[in-house]
């Protein structure tokens, strides 16, 4: 864990869902009331100065509250500590809505990750009605705002491949508002102005393959996307090789989450749950794991280990059914 990092990816936020998580797997209270000691420094520490993005600012920690009381980590509703971050996160957007163009890339990409927070947030428990109402037309803004300016940026494949992925993240966010149903129909209008574009093209990695159609697979849960899309998820589907994905695309040190092992195998995970069967055996993610640099690192003093969710801690939610990490970080391998 950094030093003063509050946020999810690296820092106190992430830190504190994996006590959360540990101390009622292991039913130990130690790690309970660890966790609500983190959980009570982020929400006294953050302001308008945080950065928007999900791994690294306000809206990973407005997620990461949503998902401690939904799955009764934290009793009671949530809306008093996520209206601090509502504010501050509205105060810092407003001022970039008002630029005629996207002048940082980063400010697109944590714009994505907002919209993201928006649709869980309306999810929660929102005491007064028209703070809903606030939450969607700040979202219609964003999304307008987000669409017109984004261009080319938007269609962007990273490489090497990670979750940072525009295209899919924007395909995701969709199809996750389209279940709230409350602006489906400018939504169905966008889908169809960038059909050309998206339908033109294949992502080269094929991990990039993966995340994208899993983002489509739940679009196309929400609303009908008609034949031509129909065709080109199916050939996307076939197009991904998992075993490519570990064999090529995956290195010896990339085992965590943000653009390694840890998220090509929650998605696998998501398509076999979903009937989207890839053709795999879990013990192939095991395998590549347990061969890696990483791993040899739990051999190491534990000083050096990333710590955070992006990092052994991470790796220790995702896999903790099938390995028993503490028991190979003391030597009972």
């Amino acid at each position: 864990m950094r030093k003063g990092d509050l946020f999810l990816q690296h820092g106190i936020m992430g830190y504190a869902i994996f006590c959360f998580w540990y101390g009622r797997l292991k039913n130990d209270n130690k790690y309970t009331e660890i966790a609500e000691r983190c959980l009570m420094h982020v929400c006294k520490s953050v302001n308008d100065k945080c950065s928007l993005g999900v791994f690294d600012g306000l809206s990973g920690i407005g997620i990461s509250i949503c998902y401690l009381c939904a799955e009764d980590y934290l009793q009671g509703n949530p809306d008093g500590l996520l209206q601090s971050i509502d504010d501050y996160m509205f105060k810092v957007i407003q001022k970039g809505l008002q630029q005629e163009h996207i002048e940082d890339e980063k400010y697109m990409d944590s714009l994505l990750d907002v919209m993201l927070y928006i649709n869980v947030r309306l999810r929660t428990e929102i005491r007064k009605p028209y703070e809903k109402h606030i939450l969607e037309l700040f979202f219609i803004k964003i999304l307008n705002w987000l669409y017109q300016n984004a261009g080319s940026l938007l269609f962007e494949e990273p490489l090497p491949a990670n979750l940072s992925y525009r295209l899919a993240k924007f395909f995701f966010v969709l199809g996750y508002a389209c279940d709230l149903n409350f602006y489906n129909y400018r939504i169905k209008r966008i889908i169809k102005e960038i059909e050309t574009v998206v339908l033109s093209r294949i992502p080269y990695s094929s991990f990039n393959r993966l995340t994208l159609y899993c983002s489509l697979s739940i679009l196309t849960r929400q609303i009908r996307l008609g034949e031509r899309w129909t065709l080109y998820i199916e050939t996307l589907k076939n197009s991904i090789s998992i075993e490519e994905i570990l064999c090529k695309e995956i290195k010896s040190y990339n085992m965590f989450f943000f653009d390694g092992l840890g998220s090509v195998y929650l998605l696998y995970k998501y398509c076999n749950k979903n009937g989207l069967i890839f053709d795999v055996s879990e013990d192939c993610f095991i395998r590549k794991l347990q061969a890696s640099e990483i791993w040899k690192m739990l051999d190491d003093s534990f000083d050096y280990k990333p710590l955070g969710l992006d990092g052994f801690l991470g790796l220790i939610m995702v896999f903790e059914n099938r390995l028993n990490f503490f028991n190979t970080v003391n030597g009972e391998n």
